[in-house]
């Protein structure tokens, strides 16, 4: 009887990686003295020195792998980053938790936000409807009334889940890029999953307060 040693694969949401990345990657299979590759779609490099001195300044397909013990990391466009080792062993787990580490903490973090803002605003629009329904069953709004809370909140709805499904979308056509910035980059570069962040914030506050306010006006009303 032999135990069978199972594969183990994981998949990372998209992320953008700069050339230091791919070097802390690299230098997690030198700790370990394990010979490393690097491939393009066109070109094979023997380690992250010959990939550094390739002139490309952005590469979109990259993949990094090692034969003993064999992990197979992907970078590619269109695809989630996903990162496979043959053997679920010790070392080959440790080296795969690492890697993991170093690409998980450049996620792009304007994506995860939008995910759970969209999702959080699904909840949100299916409560205010149950809201909405039990108010009307008591008899404590008219029917004219649900009519133009539930437009507004329906607009609001419609308005924010293109924006968040529209920005997603666009963020998981790129999934993988590797970047060697030789200049430094722009403001809007540097500060873009900030900038996003504090809109989607100002926005959500805004309108919740306004449908808070309105619903308030109405039902003091009634």
């Amino acid at each position: 009887m032999k135990k069978i040693i199972q594969n183990y694969s994981v998949s990372l949401k998209p992320i953008e990686l700069t050339f230091s990345d791919i070097e802390k990657i690299c230098n997690i299979f030198s700790e370990e003295n394990i010979l490393c590759r690097l491939k393009t779609e066109t070109i094979e490099f023997e380690n992250f020195q010959e990939l550094q001195d390739h002139s490309e300044d952005v590469i979109s397909n990259l993949e990094i792998y090692s034969s003993e013990p064999y992990i197979h990391i992907e970078l590619k466009k269109h695809t989630p980053a996903r990162l496979y080792i043959a053997e679920d062993r010790p070392l080959s787990r440790g080296i795969l938790e690492k890697i993991k580490g170093v690409l998980f903490a450049k996620q792009i973090k304007a994506y995860t936000v939008v995910s759970v803002f969209e999702k959080t605003l699904k909840m949100l629009f299916y409560i205010s409807l149950l809201v909405l329904f039990i108010l009307f069953i008591f008899n404590i709004l008219k029917m004219k009334t649900l009519l133009t809370m539930f437009l507004l909140i329906a607009f609001f709805y419609v308005v924010l889940g293109l924006f968040s499904t529209i920005y997603t979308t666009y963020i998981e056509s790129c999934y993988s890029k590797i970047y060697l910035h030789k200049k430094k980059e722009s403001f809007w570069k540097r500060k873009k999953d900030e900038i996003i962040i504090a809109i989607i914030s100002a926005l959500v506050s805004g309108i919740i307060s306004f449908i808070a306010g309105y619903a308030v006006a109405i039902l003091t009303k009634v």
